[in-house]
């Protein structure tokens, strides 16, 4: 890792001597600067040269997420020269060169044997360069900086942290080319500083790197967890333990606590509406809402009720899905009603996708 490093800074170190090629050629084809801003739209096109991604990555750029070098104006100038250079060696004429550069070779070659659209760019190329006299030229000398080597994974923000009395917002604006917080693992870069980056800086960062990844990586787990077990949000709920009362039934738990009664028992892996007194119950209470007093009349309406000789069936957690109704639901069990379904699961008849209900099933019952 440490040769490769080197072998980076020593690369990077023979592409500041086509600088003054690169400055060369952007005052030569300012006008198709001046036009590219014009005429193409495509998305995925970027930087005062509108390469693609693929041009770039052909023409030795870098793209990757965090890090885009067909933003930086040097360093694009001297991608797009080449390929400038290959396009006008492939059509053997500077106009459908400039065409090519704004509309691809393919359609720079139907316009040579096209006499009307190639006079038409010829006239546009015109206007172009008259605009492009009006217009103050980009000069590389604001960019004329150490270009220190990169090999990700780094975080930009850890740069000040590891080396030092850096001004964040000017290593921005000197290095247009850094788009995001984060240079991905195994992509290389190149970033103007002041100070140097030697192989020890290099080790440092990579090591703040990986503890952050390692963090990420953590909470990324738990918001997946909590998204499978379907715990709301830390941001916008506060997680509490409620312990079973003499007296307590689980709607009143639920109805105190602003919370749905489905949402509880799952918090708490629970298949019935059973509860024992000393359980200890989690519950996650919104944000903002105050608990409400519920009396155990109102409770009872809105608790499922299991009959003594339905107590030894198989409980079935079902899914609401789209179009289902109470009866409709209760057809697919022989022996159910969808009074049986609304007397479990205490509700009404109205149901919504997604809600999840129990139903209680003979052995030899399930569909």
């Amino acid at each position: 890792m440490r040769f490769f490093i080197s072998m980076l800074f020593i690369l990077k170190l023979g592409s500041v001597s086509g600088q003054s090629d690169a400055q060369q050629f952007l005052n030569s084809k300012s006008y198709l600067v001046l036009g590219l801003s014009e005429a193409v739209s495509e998305t995925n096109r970027a930087g005062i040269w509108k390469l693609s991604p693929a041009i770039a990555v052909r023409y030795g750029l870098v793209v990757v997420d965090g890090y885009d070098e067909r933003l930086d104006p040097m360093w694009s100038t001297r991608a797009a020269q080449i390929w400038y250079r290959h396009l006008y060696n492939q059509l053997s004429d500077s106009v459908l060169a400039d065409i090519a550069m704004v509309e691809g070779p393919a359609y720079a070659q139907r316009v040579a044997y096209n006499a009307i659209a190639y006079r038409r760019w010829q006239n546009k190329l015109v206007r172009w360069k008259d605009e492009a006299e009006t217009r103050t030229a980009i000069n590389f000398d604001q960019w004329t900086y150490n270009e220190e080597p990169l090999l990700g994974p780094v975080y930009w923000e850890d740069l000040d942290t590891t080396i030092g009395g850096l001004d964040w917002n000017r290593i921005k604006a000197i290095n247009p080319a850094i788009t995001g917080d984060y240079l991905p693992a195994g992509a290389s870069a190149s970033i103007r500083l002041d100070s140097n980056i030697d192989e020890d800086i290099m080790e440092r960062l990579w090591a703040r790197a990986e503890v952050r990844d390692r963090d990420a990586g953590e909470e990324l787990a738990q918001i997946r967890r909590r998204i499978e077990n379907n715990i709301p949000d830390p941001s916008t709920h506060t997680r509490i333990s409620y312990r079973v009362k003499s007296g307590d039934v689980l709607g009143a738990i639920a109805q105190r606590y602003r919370v749905s009664l489905s949402d509880l028992k799952r918090w708490n892996s629970l298949h019935s509406n059973m509860i024992r007194i000393g359980q200890d119950l989690v519950v996650y209470v919104p944000r903002g809402v105050e608990v409400a007093t519920v009396t155990q009349e109102q409770a009872v309406e809105n608790e499922g009720q299991v009959r003594s000789d339905e107590e030894n069936r198989t409980e079935i957690q079902y899914r609401v899905k789209s179009g289902d109704t109470l009866w409709s639901i209760a057809r697919n069990y022989p022996g159910i009603s969808a009074d049986d379904i609304m007397r479990w699961n205490g509700i009404n008849e109205n149901i919504q996708e997604g809600q999840m209900l129990l139903i209680l099933v003979e052995n030899t019952a399930r569909p």
